[in-house]
């Protein structure tokens, strides 16, 4: 579903954003647009666009590729030892063993 904007593949024009986060503010803060839905609406906008701040920052750490060119700015910590390979083998922890994955197999044990 699309909030702001166009539908895919809709030739119409849509309304605008102001107008939009204007009837989210009625419907939400009824009272409070009462007095001034601009100012409402306004706020609703910054939330809204605070929250797709947000999101796409997650989106970008799920999105990692390996940090080549253009890659994240932080490499998620499961990625870090994704790429470290097997460090325990079939049997168990030996003594070339890292010691983080040591602890890591005696809590899984």
């Amino acid at each position: 579903k699309v909030i702001l904007g166009k539908e895919p593949g809709e030739n119409t024009s849509a309304d605008s954003k102001t107008k939009v986060f204007c009837q989210i503010a009625l419907a939400i803060f009824p009272e409070e647009s009462a007095q001034d839905v601009a100012t409402i609406g306004k706020r609703v906008e910054a939330h809204w666009r605070s929250i797709i701040g947000i999101y796409r920052k997650h989106v970008k750490r799920l999105k990692a590729t390996g940090g080549g060119v253009g890659g994240n700015d932080e490499v998620p910590q499961s990625q870090v030892l994704a790429n470290k390979g097997p460090a325990v083998g079939a049997k168990g922890p030996d003594k070339t063993t890292p010691q983080w994955a040591v602890n890591l197999w005696g809590k899984k044990t």
